[in-house]
C-alpha cells in the first residue's frame, strides 16, 4: 500500500499551528452564530443568560439553551475546526497522522482505567491545594461566572436532559478536544522541539489555559499531561478519547444517578481520608503509568521526510 501524501505544510509546526488556530476560530465563530440561531429558536437570548443578572437557577428551556449553544460552538471550534486543519496538513494521510487509525492494545484498557481512578484520587487533593493559590479578583469573577454555566449544564431533571448533557460535556469534549490538543497540537510541538516531554507539558498547559477556570488550573494541566502520556503509551487517540470521556461521563452520571448538586464552588474537605485517598491514587496512577510504559509501542525519531510515518505524539 502507498504512504498517504503529506502536505508540505505538515513539516512547518509553526505553520500548521497558524492554520490550526484560523480554523478553529473560523469554525467556533460558525458554531457559535449557528447556536445563536438555534437558542433564539427557543426563545432565548445567549447575551441575556452570560450578561444577565447575578448567578440564578436557569429553567430548562434555557439550560437547554446553553446546552445546544456549547455543543456546537464547541463542534464548530474544536472537531470542525481540527478536522480541517488535519485534511489541509495530511491530506489522504489525516487519520494515520492523528493517530486515529490504530487502537490501543487490548492488554492496556484495564490499566487506562485504574491510571485514571488513581489520577481523580489524586486530583480531589490537588484541586483543594490550587484554590489555596491567591488569584486575582478578575480570576475569580471569570472562574465563577464559569462555574456557573457548568452547574447549570450540569442540572439535569429527566432522561432526555441526562442525554444531551453527556453529549454537551462528554461525548463532545472527548473527542473533539482530544483532537485539537493530542491529535494535532502535540505531535507537531514534538516535531518542533525535538522532545515528547516538553510537547505533553505544553498542550497540558494549553489544554488547561483553555478552560479559563483557574482554580483548577493545575489539576487540569495534570489531567492533560495523563492523556498527552496515554498517546505516547499506546500510539493511539483513542486511548486519551476514552479516557477524557469517562473522566467527564462518570461525573455527570453519577451527579444525574444520585440526585447530586454539582457543587464547583465548595472544594474538597482534606481530612485524613481524603489524604489516604490521594496516596492510594498516587500508588494507582504510578503502577498504571509502569504498565501501560512496558506495552508502548517502540520510540521512533520524527520523521523529516514528508512520506515518513509520524512519530508516536
Amino acid at each position: 500500500m502507498p504512504e498517504p501524501s503529506i502536505s508540505p505544510l505538515a513539516q512547518r509546526s509553526p505553520a500548521i499551528l497558524v492554520l490550526l488556530l484560523l480554523c478553529a476560530m473560523v469554525g467556533g465563530a460558525l458554531g457559535g452564530l449557528l447556536g445563536d440561531l438555534v437558542a433564539g429558536s427557543m426563545g432565548v437570548q445567549m447575551t441575556d443568560i452570560t450578561q444577565g443578572a447575578a448567578p440564578r437557577l436557569l429553567d430548562l428551556t434555557q439550560r437547554n439553551a446553553v446546552r445546544w449553544f456549547n455543543l456546537l460552538a464547541h463542534l464548530g471550534a474544536f472537531t470542525l475546526g481540527s478536522l480541517a486543519t488535519a485534511w489541509l496538513a495530511y491530506r489522504g494521510g489525516w487519520l494515520r497522522n492523528t493517530y486515529l487509525n490504530t487502537w490501543p492494545r487490548l492488554q492496556a484498557l484495564p490499566y487506562i482505567l485504574w491510571l485514571l481512578l488513581g489520577g481523580f484520587f489524586l486530583m480531589q487533593l490537588i484541586y483543594w491545594l490550587n484554590r489555596q493559590l491567591p488569584l486575582p479578583d478578575w480570576m475569580w469573577d471569570m472562574e465563577n461566572q464559569q462555574n456557573w454555566l457548568v452547574e447549570q449544564v450540569i442540572r439535569m431533571e429527566s432522561p432526555l436532559e441526562f442525554l444531551l448533557t453527556l453529549l454537551v460535556a462528554a461525548v463532545a469534549p472527548a473527542f473533539g478536544e482530544e483532537l485539537l490538543f493530542r491529535g494535532l497540537i502535540q505531535p507537531q510541538l514534538r516535531r518542533w522541539a525535538g522532545s515528547v516531554h516538553l510537547a505533553v507539558w505544553v498542550t497540558a498547559a494549553l489544554f488547561s489555559a483553555i478552560h479559563l477556570q483557574f482554580a483548577g488550573f493545575i489539576p487540569r494541566l495534570l489531567l492533560g499531561a495523563m492523556l498527552g502520556y496515554l498517546l505516547v503509551w499506546t500510539g493511539s487517540l483513542w486511548a486519551p478519547i476514552l479516557a477524557h470521556f469517562l473522566f467527564n461521563g462518570v461525573q455527570i452520571v453519577t451527579v444525574y444517578a444520585f440526585g447530586q448538586e454539582f457543587d464547583t464552588e465548595t472544594p474538597p474537605e482534606v481530612n485524613a481520608t481524603s489524604i489516604g485517598l490521594a496516596l492510594l491514587g498516587l500508588v494507582l496512577f504510578w503502577w498504571s503509568a509502569r504498565q501501560l510504559q512496558t506495552l508502548a509501542p517502540p520510540p521512533s525519531e520524527p520523521e523529516p521526510s514528508p512520506t515518513g510515518p509520524p512519530d508516536p505524539g
